[in-house]
């Protein structure tokens, strides 16, 4: 998924990123093994998984839809 949602437009930016949020656990989710629960609201989410999975679910995340750490050079994700 790519694009841009300008700061600004209520609609636009809350229902955007609601859904960008909510598309890249749903991502997440047909790629691992165990059930993850989730709410979105604008670019704020909240993921549940069993405390057996959290490491999985996070190493997952961090490599496939987004991080900060610039040294592992991650050719996609929001980086």
């Amino acid at each position: 998924m790519r694009g841009t949602t300008f700061t600004g437009h209520p609609t636009s930016t809350t229902l955007g990123n609601t859904l960008r949020s909510i598309m890249y656990i749903k991502y997440a989710k047909k790629w691992l093994n165990f059930p993850v629960y989730h709410m979105a609201a604008g670019d704020d989410v909240c993921a549940w998984v069993q405390k057996t999975n959290t490491t999985a679910f996070v190493k997952f995340m961090k490599e496939n839809v987004a991080h900060s750490d610039k040294k592992l050079n991650i050719k996609h994700g929001l980086g």
